[in-house]
Order: structure tokens, then C-alpha cells, then sequence
């Protein structure tokens, strides 16, 4: 990359955060990332190796989904949904996010299912997109499922996601003004009637990030 050592540190450190809100339940899906400006890196190899095929321009948030082996299958800024073939998705435009969202897309994978994501976009709308890899020859296709709103007003940037306690669940949690609106994803989808907790300080519009602790 032609870029300073020192932004090097600080987009390093926030990839670090955002891809760590990608979920998945297999062992190398989160080892390919596309971010930034046609950027990206391999993690699949002893070394890092820098990635210049993408087609993807993020100003923030965005999420990149691989194999088990470490095949990118498709990454997206929450607007457009890009192929392993790094061309436009099938129906893979116009979702919610926005490339200045700081969490505008989370990829989760469905639980149970070899082909099935979903694809959670927020900016001011919060809603989610199924994306079915089984379709158009294995690139996948984000099916008729497409911006099924969760929060049409939403007042935040703010998205994270977890394992269930059952350790195949995931709860996807998105903040705004005071509450905490958990959607949990199961064998069954997504269940579009949120866990609220409300709680803390009231904001009118909360940029920013936010992610679950690991410990």
C-alpha cells in the first residue's frame, strides 16, 4: 500500500475491529479481507499478503465472507455485494448501509446452512439481505429477501454480533438513542422482533462503533 506507516497502524487497528463483528462457524471465513479503496489482504499463507483485485471502494464499514478453505466468496460496503469474481453480485445493489456508515455491513452466516448469509446493513435504516450462494453457477445472488427492515429509523452506525450461549445461534445487536435491539439468527433465519434493553444515555444520532468483549 502507498500509505504512511502510521495510518497504516490506525486502519490495521480498525480492520481489527470491524471484521471482528463477522461471525461465522467454520475455520478460515474470516481470512480474506477487501476494505478501503480496492484494497485488501490474504491471511490464508504464513505472511500477509497484500490484495489488489477488488473492485470495492469503502470509505468505512464493510465485511468480506470466505470459504472453509479461504476462498473469498463475496464482501460488500453495505451498499453493493461484489462476487469471488469481483464483479457485481446478481441483484447485489442498493442496500441500506452507506459506504460512510463506520459499521455499515455485517456478513453472518446462517446457522445450519452450507449456502445461506445474511448480509445486516444500517444507515439510519437497519434491515438485512439473504445472499444464496447456491445460485448463478456458485458466485451466489442476493435473493428476494433484500432490505427486509428491522429499524426504519434508526438513529445509529452502531452494529455488533455474537454467539448465542448455545455456541450456534448468533445475536446481531444494533444501538439506537438508548436501546440495544438483539435479532437473533438461528436455523429457523432471522427473527425480525428484537430483544430490546434500554439503558444509558440518550443520543440523537451515535456515530461511531461498538463490539462485543471477548473475554
Amino acid at each position: 500500500f502507498s500509505i504512511k506507516i502510521n495510518s497504516m497502524k490506525i486502519i490495521i487497528t480498525s480492520l481489527l475491529f470491524l471484521m471482528s463483528t463477522i461471525l461465522v462457524n467454520a475455520q478460515k471465513e474470516n481470512y480474506v479481507w477487501y476494505f478501503g479503496n480496492q484494497s485488501g489482504i490474504d491471511f490464508n499463507g504464513s505472511t500477509p499478503v497484500t490484495l489488489t483485485n477488488s473492485i470495492m471502494n469503502a470509505g468505512e464499514g464493510c465485511a468480506s465472507i470466505s470459504d472453509s478453505a479461504g476462498n473469498i466468496l463475496f464482501y460488500t460496503d453495505g451498499v453493493t455485494v461484489y462476487d469471488r469474481s469481483h464483479s457485481i453480485m446478481s441483484n447485489g445493489t442498493g442496500l441500506t448501509g452507506f459506504t460512510s456508515s463506520s459499521q455499515s455491513a455485517i456478513i453472518v452466516k446462517k446457522p445450519g446452512s452450507s449456502n445461506i448469509y445474511y448480509i445486516f446493513s444500517l444507515d439510519m435504516i437497519y434491515a438485512y439481505s439473504e445472499v444464496d450462494m447456491s445460485l448463478n453457477g456458485g458466485f451466489g445472488a442476493t435473493t428476494s429477501n433484500k432490505n427486509i427492515i428491522l429499524n426504519g429509523v434508526a438513529q445509529s452506525e452502531k452494529q455488533a454480533a455474537t454467539f448465542h450461549s448455545n455456541g450456534t445461534d448468533v445475536w446481531v445487536v444494533m444501538f439506537d438513542v438508548n436501546t440495544f435491539n438483539a435479532y437473533l439468527v438461528s436455523s429457523s433465519g432471522v427473527n425480525t422482533t428484537p430483544v430490546i434493553t434500554t439503558i444509558g444515555q440518550v443520543h440523537q444520532y451515535d456515530l461511531g462503533q461498538m463490539c462485543f468483549s471477548k473475554s
